[in-house]
C-alpha cells in the first residue's frame, strides 16, 4: 500500500495551484492566501500573477504538518 506522500510525489505537478493545494489539505484559498501574506509556509512562487505551490515543498510542509499531528484543516471549508 502506497503512503499520501509517495502519492503526492508521483502524481502532483511540479507547480501546484492554490486551488489544488486547498483541495489536498482542507484549507480555503483564503487561508492560504493569509498564510502567503504572513511568510508561513507552504513556501511559493509568483510569477506574473500567477502564485504557485512548487511540489517538494508543499510535500516536505504537508509531510512535516502530518508528522508534527497537525493536519491543516479549515473549519470554515469542511465540505
Amino acid at each position: 500500500m502506497k503512503n499520501i506522500i509517495d502519492v503526492l510525489a508521483n502524481e502532483l505537478p511540479l507547480l501546484i495551484r492554490p486551488a489544488e493545494v486547498a483541495k489536498l489539505t482542507g484549507l480555503s484559498p483564503k487561508t492560504l492566501a493569509n498564510k502567503r501574506c504572513k511568510g508561513e509556509q507552504p513556501h511559493f512562487l509568483k510569477l506574473g500573477r500567477r502564485i504557485l505551490y512548487p511540489r517538494q515543498d508543499f510535500i516536505t510542509w504537508f509531510e512535516s504538518t502530518i508528522t508534527a499531528g497537525k493536519i491543516p484543516y479549515d473549519r470554515k471549508n469542511n465540505d
